[in-house]
């Protein structure tokens, strides 16, 4: 009697004695052989130590309570007086006025990017229904070189508001000059560089277009293709076409009718020739050697080219392609 059980309360709390066993709350009615049983198997030697270890728990954690009662006290005085200070209205001034400005900016910003996506398509519109002749027939030419791959040319306008060229490919893909691989850039270039010298032979003088290893960046594929569109600008110039890969004058060959390509094959001993005289040779001006031909072809004006003459005086219109 007036001993801690293994069922007494410390600070409201079923507190273990000695004894190993199940903990009950305090409140709960132990049956009376139960009871018996504890107190018969405490150790009265023990109890006084295991009251002073309790007892001082218990002041340790009375401690601790008070100091984070004290703590939250300050706290709480803390958040009043900063609620009450001008530093907090100061701040709560200057994020409202922040917010303000955020909404107006957003605003702003969304107004000028809807604006610049109508702006653009008003221009994509527009350049669409009028666009230059010249970019009507290089969209002609281009998915015709590309073998279908592209579909058609477009401008466009980039971050920095300048016109930029825009490749668009079967599926709809949309693709920079800079995104092309080497050979679409050159077959691009070709259709733009053919649109201009049609052009340019509508409506000025007709003169002989060179191009020197233009297949160079295409496949046997699209190597026709072009060889075709040359084809074409022959009928209305003449077009000259160098290149020491044999394989593209079969391709030639077995593309084009044979009434619209001339192939001439130059040695290096003829073509030196007809750079340079021989060394001992008295520098003479050159006679004029004129053959009349009524519709020359274009391997006769290389060929009298080559041996020191000019052109024929009927310079006729060539529709051939070398």
């Amino acid at each position: 009697e007036g001993e801690t059980s293994e069922y007494d309360t410390f600070e409201g709390e079923a507190v273990k004695g000695p004894r190993q066993g199940v903990t009950r709350p305090a409140s709960t009615a132990a049956p009376a052989a139960e009871v018996a049983d504890a107190v018969a198997a405490l150790d009265a030697d023990a109890l006084p130590a295991r009251a002073e270890e309790l007892q001082a728990l218990a002041v340790l954690r009375r401690g601790e309570r008070d100091e984070a009662a004290e703590a939250l006290t300050r706290a709480r005085d803390e958040l009043a007086r900063l609620e009450r200070s001008e530093e907090a209205a100061q701040a709560a001034q200057a994020k409202a006025s922040l917010e303000a400005q955020i909404q107006e900016l957003a605003e702003r910003y969304a107004r000028a990017r809807l604006a610049q996506r109508v702006l653009r398509d008003a221009i994509a519109r527009y350049r669409s229904a009028h666009e230059g002749p010249l970019l009507a027939r290089a969209n002609a030419i281009f998915p015709a070189l590309t073998c279908e791959r592209y579909a058609r040319l477009e401008t466009d306008v980039d971050e920095r508001d300048e016109d930029v060229l825009i490749a668009i490919t079967a599926d709809g893909s949309r693709r920079r000059v800079q995104e092309l691989s080497d050979g679409t850039r050159e077959q691009l270039f070709l259709a733009l560089r053919l649109a201009a010298i049609e052009r340019h032979v509508a409506t000025a003088e007709a003169v002989p277009v060179l191009f020197d290893d233009v297949l160079l960046e295409s496949d046997d594929e699209r190597a026709q293709q072009i060889l075709a569109a040359l084809a074409e600008l022959a009928t209305q110039t003449q077009v000259l076409v160098l290149t020491h890969h044999r394989h593209l004058v079969e391709i030639a060959r077995a593309t084009l009718p044979k009434r619209r390509l001339d192939v001439i094959e130059l040695s290096e001993t003829q073509a030196s020739d007809a750079i340079a005289p021989p060394a001992d040779a008295t520098v003479e001006e050159p006679a004029t050697v004129r053959v009349a031909v009524p519709t020359p072809t274009l391997a006769d004006e290389l060929e009298a080219a080559l041996v020191g003459g000019g052109p024929p005086d009927d310079f006729g219109e060539q529709q051939t392609l070398l």
